[in-house]
């Protein structure tokens, strides 16, 4: 059995192929994608738009949907941090979970 060719996995380095060191807050909601620095070949990657965009649009919608099922039972100011906190957790989850990297220029 040979090894898999550099490159192959979605969180892979684009240009060396080998598995960056991505801390948590790569995972957060952010307008600058997160500039990821490769421990190896030390090239600079960033979060696929679409990775980010679709952590964002599943964190919005489970965040909103708990803020207003919890609104009826407690105080709106409550329902609102834990749908904000719903929504930080759940979008770095998504974008874990679905990431791929991208080289700077493909955005």
């Amino acid at each position: 059995m040979t090894a898999a060719p550099p490159g192959i996995a979605r969180d892979s380095c684009p240009f060396c192929g080998e598995r960056p060191r991505l801390r948590w807050w790569n995972y957060l909601p952010s307008q600058s994608g997160g500039d990821i620095v490769c421990n190896h070949c030390g090239e600079r990657s960033c979060l696929s738009v679409q990775s980010g965009l679709f952590g964002i649009f599943v964190g919005a919608i489970c965040g909103l949907g708990l803020m207003f099922a919890l609104l009826k039972h407690i105080s709106p100011r409550v329902a609102v941090a834990l749908g904000t906190a719903v929504w930080f957790v759940v979008c770095g989850l998504v974008v874990r979970l679905t990431i791929r990297l991208d080289p700077p220029d493909v955005r």
